[in-house]
């Protein structure tokens, strides 16, 4: 289905995706599921290198590789027949939960963390721990989703906010028809 989105070159001239390969790939029946393809391709693009996230959300010339990656997925969203205004909010957020999440995610990890000393999840359960120690009259959100938080695969998470994204588009594109 979708070939990839990687950087083409490491600086300057960086290029978030090799445009002849990125519009080379069989549409899937569902636009939908194009849009999955895209989205996760381009998290595993930025996530891995996050400075694409700055390059794909600052770069909006007509020939640069972020008006590229709006036109990728906007070609999806157009099949989804929405009006002009919903398809411009749904690139917009598409393209901003899945560059914001990546560039978080692709950061250098806590110094503890990078050194060995603490792992990963026992970094996650301290500061785990620290939300529990918060007042649960002040903070009952962070109490309601403390246990999901301690332990939480990144990549998961990712997945879950992209599908509730995907099922809102989905209801608007049922309601244009």
């Amino acid at each position: 289905m979708f070939v990839g989105v990687a950087g083409v070159g490491e600086g300057q001239g960086a290029v978030a995706g090799d445009q002849a390969q990125a519009r080379d790939y069989d549409h899937a029946d569902d636009p939908i599921d194009d849009i999955r393809a895209i989205a996760q391709a381009m998290f595993d693009a930025v996530r891995d290198r996050p400075w694409l996230g700055t390059l794909l959300m600052r770069d909006t010339d007509a020939t640069t590789s972020g008006m590229q990656i709006y036109e990728l997925i906007g070609e999806q969203i157009m099949r989804l027949n929405l009006s002009p205004r919903d398809a411009f909010g749904a690139v917009s957020a598409v393209t901003s939960f899945v560059v914001g999440t990546a560039t978080d995610l692709g950061q250098t990890p806590p110094p503890e963390v990078v050194d060995g000393s603490v792992g990963r999840d026992d970094f996650l359960h301290a500061a785990a721990t620290g939300w529990r120690d918060l007042d649960p009259d002040d903070y009952p959100f962070m109490h309601f989703i403390v246990d999901e938080f301690d332990g939480h695969d990144d990549t998961e998470q990712f997945k879950a906010g992209l599908e509730l994204i995907l099922a809102g588009l989905r209801q608007l594109a049922d309601r244009a028809r």
